[in-house]
């Protein structure tokens, strides 16, 4: 079995890695995208008139605190593999 292609065409590995990239780009953009929404949701009820987050700073570190330790980490996990699928779409530089 081979893997030649008609010029212009992408080979079978290629198409492969391409695909992979596409695959890791729609799983990081959506982990972010929800993960994102999740701490902002967090803060908005944090932060409502309701919390004490306002009225000192401790409550107000305590909230932004406990959102970044929980929703901070798959939000950098989701972003690197958003940045790592685009690298694998966009192939090697050919100069």
């Amino acid at each position: 079995m081979s893997f030649a292609s008609k010029p212009g065409e992408p080979s079978a590995p290629d198409a492969v890695r391409r695909a992979f990239g596409a695959l890791l780009m729609l799983l990081g953009a959506m982990m972010t995208l929800l993960c994102g929404l999740c701490s902002l949701l967090f803060l908005y009820i944090g932060l409502s008139e309701r919390s004490d987050a306002l009225t000192t700073v401790d409550g107000f570190t305590s909230v932004v605190g406990v959102i970044a330790m929980f929703g901070g980490p798959p939000v950098l996990v989701g972003l690197a593999l958003f940045f790592w699928g685009r690298r694998l779409r966009r192939g090697k530089a050919t100069a």
